[in-house]
């Protein structure tokens, strides 16, 4: 699978995220879009490694930055894949 072909799939994601999840997100809501479980979501905030905001005892995030994070954490597997990131 190329590059431009993953990014197509994560552009995918991008768009069902964006029609599917409103621009602000509780940790539950953000747990779905990462298919983890709150507490998972919870212990990356504290590691600051998930963008949050405090709201009172709870956590608030931005839709659009969690998807950005969630762009940062692309790993490229296979020969191929990481040949074409290398010459990019």
């Amino acid at each position: 699978m190329g590059g431009r072909s993953m990014s197509l799939d994560f552009d995918q994601i991008v768009a069902s995220y964006r029609r599917d999840y409103p621009p602000t997100l509780n940790t539950v809501q953000v747990a779905g879009m990462l298919g983890s479980t709150p507490e998972v979501v919870r212990a990356k905030v504290a590691a600051g490694q998930i963008p949050a905001y405090r709201w009172g005892k709870n956590y608030r995030y931005f839709r659009d930055e969690v998807i950005a994070w969630l762009r940062q954490q692309a790993v490229l597997t296979g020969a191929t894949e990481v040949g074409e990131a290398q010459q990019a």
